[in-house]
């Protein structure tokens, strides 16, 4: 079955995928049931990630600009203030 997502919810996804890998590690989860597709895709995203050191997920989080709208949440849970501190702080290590 083919997503037919919205293009910025992909990319959103992709990033938070490298957000969860960078922060959490490998996939640790069950993946989701079959009738929640947005769950399972974002799943799928982050279980792409397996095995790739948090270290490289961070470095590659931080390629990549905030998708997310000023003041308001990005798909994660964090706000864009957050979501920039934590870009800071992965840049700030690799510096």
């Amino acid at each position: 079955m083919h997503c037919t997502f919205p293009r910025t919810s992909r990319q959103e996804w992709r990033l938070t995928a490298r957000f969860k890998q960078a922060t959490v590690g490998d996939v640790n989860t069950t993946r989701p049931g079959v009738l929640d597709f947005k769950a399972k895709y974002k799943w799928d995203k982050w279980n792409e990630q397996k095995g790739k050191s948090q270290e490289d997920a961070e470095k590659e989080y931080i390629k990549v600009p905030p998708l997310s709208v000023p003041d308001g949440p990005t798909f994660f849970g964090l706000g864009q203030l957050a979501n920039v501190q934590l870009v800071e702080k992965f840049k700030a290590k690799y510096a």
